[in-house]
């Protein structure tokens, strides 16, 4: 049993620095984004609105994409789009690529026709992996009883499971545990 106890404490630690450590590096890169919405390492990270994807991404979704050179492109891709007359990105796949007026076309998966044409000085790069459902972990903090319970939950997992073993180490097992009566 006490070898259960130190693989889950350090799972729980683990996926704890895991989370912090990415939620450091989107912060991170918020802070200086370009005007392409890309970190200064050329990642961007976007929360998907539609269902235009679906099934292979879908709305709540976050995409991480990476910037990519006009030539990298390829018939396929998902990437994401600036959208310069409504100041909006889209993800979607490419369709077509014109190389003779630098242009290319894209469409979501569940869409009926193409996007209009976009030029290349509108990518903002490929769909390097996506998060599903992680989009919704923003709506979900800004009720602050939730952030304060994701906060517990995360900071003192380790610390339970911490104690837990110190306890077991020197007794050999867990206390029994004491009950109130209040008859």
């Amino acid at each position: 049993m006490n070898k259960l106890v130190k693989a889950l404490q350090i799972t729980a630690i683990a996926l704890v620095t895991l989370v912090l450590a990415f939620a450091l590096f989107l912060l991170v890169g918020n802070l200086y984004k370009d005007d392409m919405q890309r970190t200064p390492w050329g990642i961007g990270t976007f929360t998907v609105v539609s269902g235009s994807m679906h099934p292979v991404i879908n709305a709540g979704d976050i995409v991480i994409v990476r910037a990519i050179q006009p030539e990298e492109l390829k018939l396929r891709d998902i990437v994401t789009v600036m959208s310069f007359e409504e100041n909006d990105v889209v993800t979607h796949r490419v369709v077509d690529i014109d190389l003779e007026n630098n242009k290319f076309t894209t469409r979501g998966e569940t869409n009926n026709v193409d996007d209009p044409a976009a030029s290349f000085d509108q990518l903002v790069g490929r769909v390097w992996f996506w998060l599903p459902g992680m989009g919704r972990i923003p709506e979900l903090v800004k009720k602050p009883v939730n952030l304060v319970i994701i906060v517990f939950l995360l900071g003192f997992l380790p610390l339970n499971l911490t104690i837990i073993s110190s306890v077991r180490s020197k007794h050999g097992k867990l206390p029994p545990s004491r009950t109130l009566n209040f008859d």
